[in-house]
């Protein structure tokens, strides 16, 4: 059986910012001919139609602005403009060889149309993580850390990944200026509904945050996501 195709989202890297930036892989690319079909499929209108509309409408968008009109289709405006800025504001486009050419610009209608419409298989909202809970698992005993002891916490997307350094579990303590890591946790197993790990070492004791880090399933250049819940290390 076939797999059936799916939006799906991808992360780059930039190479000015720095920054990681989402991006939507289409279900599929249609050239002209398959939107014709594609369409005919799904209306009264013949293949052929399909195929003349376009190239009609295209023809007449390009004859405008040949004459120097823009034209605003509702969904989308066409303009002219020139390739690029000037030196000055009295500087003259031809002396600065700036050229003329066509641009597009989305109107509202089209920009807004998919919202909530279209979701990603594995969108970003899939991986956010939760932290119902921590048991030490020899005494039972409910959101109490102690030195040695195995815990197990219970949540969703909370898996791990080893040899990450942004992956694991952490003791953090509320400081003035935010929250500061004091211990990292040994990881013994993880799965998106359940994480064991040890503290081999530990703070004074007192209430701190358990937080676990991870990227949920998603690529090694997705930013990890945390969950969390407050304990008492005795």
């Amino acid at each position: 059986m076939e797999r059936k195709k799916e939006l799906r989202v991808t992360t780059r890297k930039s190479a000015t910012s720095g920054k990681f930036q989402a991006d939507l892989e289409p279900v599929e690319t249609l050239g002209l001919d398959a939107f014709a079909e594609w369409w005919s499929d799904r209306s009264f209108v013949k293949p052929f139609e399909v195929k003349r509309a376009v190239e009609l409408v295209e023809g007449g968008i390009l004859a405008a602005l040949k004459a120097g009109c823009q034209i605003n289709l509702g969904l989308a405006t066409f303009y002219p403009r020139l390739s690029g800025s000037l030196s000055a504001r009295d500087a003259d486009p031809e002396t600065e060889e700036r050229f003329v050419r066509g641009a597009v610009k989305a109107r509202r209608t089209l920009t807004h149309a998919l919202e909530r419409h279209l979701k990603a298989v594995n969108s970003l909202a899939r991986a956010r993580a939760s932290l119902y809970g921590v048991t030490d698992v020899e005494t039972g005993k409910a959101n109490v850390i102690s030195v040695g002891r195995t815990c197990r916490g219970v949540g969703s997307n909370i898996q791990v990944v080893e040899g990450r350094d942004d992956e694991g579990v952490w003791l953090e303590k509320k400081m003035k200026r935010g929250m500061a890591k004091r211990a990292r946790a040994r990881v013994l197993s993880s799965n998106e509904c359940e994480i064991d790990f040890v503290f081999d070492e530990t703070p004074p004791s007192g209430k701190y945050f358990l937080v676990v880090q991870s990227r949920a399933g998603m690529p090694q250049d997705f930013r990890p996501v945390r969950a969390r819940c407050e304990v008492v290390v005795k």
